[in-house]
């Protein structure tokens, strides 16, 4: 059975990287306390737990149970961008549809023992339409998104500002519902408000100059509304 499926990852990771490890490296640990929060401190148990897999700079979130519905992947989404960006980074998630297992009892025992000569050899160990569908998605619009498949267009709830049709594309600086606030609230990461993401997302930008593609600046602005002045760029 299908079901919703939420990759996240730090943009730039890469380009980060290269300058200073720290930050980035940074960057990717808050991002993952942050999915650690929500899944222990919000959906802790049966049937609303939450399976997140680590996979290079960024993470897979699935649930427990089969569900289509896009309200509570939403939420997590636009907490943990918010998080990032109060943090100086910035993230891109794509919101799909798919399936999920684990392979390891596909691997040769040799592979499964781990152990190569001294050294080490390592599996990961999930695969499935929910990396692979979430990954495309992802890689369909540049710029800091949100993205959602359409097929949980229907079940996005009232108060989410999206535009495009395949895929969606969510303002996730303007866009308020409550469950969003109640995942904040009780993981204790908190939303920002519209104006001070702004603010951090227009510093962003400015502070990374001339090492941003023009075109990844226009999707990012465009995809949450936000005009370019003379002074961003």
């Amino acid at each position: 059975m299908e079901s919703w499926c939420l990759f996240i990852d730090v943009e730039g990771f890469s380009a980060i990287y290269a300058r200073n490890e720290v930050k980035a490296l940074t960057l990717l640990s808050e991002l993952g306390k942050a999915i650690h929060n929500i899944g222990s401190k919000v959906f802790p148990d049966p049937p609303a737990r939450l399976f997140g897999y680590g996979l290079g700079d960024g993470f897979l979130v699935v649930p427990d149970l089969d569900t289509l519905n896009a309200e509570r992947p939403l939420a997590i989404a636009l907490v943990l961008m918010h998080r990032l960006l109060g943090c100086g980074g910035l993230a891109k998630a794509a919101l799909s549809v798919g399936g999920i297992a684990d392979i390891g009892s596909c691997f040769p025992k040799e592979l499964q023992r781990g152990a190569m000569g001294q050294g080490l050899i390592i599996t990961f160990n999930v695969m499935g339409t929910a990396l692979s569908n979430a990954y495309k998605l992802g890689a369909s619009v540049r710029g800091a998104c949100l993205l959602v498949d359409a097929r949980v267009a229907a079940t996005l709830p009232s108060g989410v500002i999206c535009s495009g049709a395949g895929p969606l594309i969510v303002d996730w600086i303007h866009s308020r519902f409550t469950l969003a606030e109640e995942v904040a609230d009780r993981a204790g990461l908190g939303l920002l408000t519209a104006e001070k993401a702004e603010e951090l997302l227009h510093n962003y930008i400015r502070g990374e100059g001339q090492d941003l593609p023009q075109e990844w600046i226009r999707g990012t602005l465009a995809s949450v509304n936000c005009s370019i002045s003379t002074s961003t760029l």
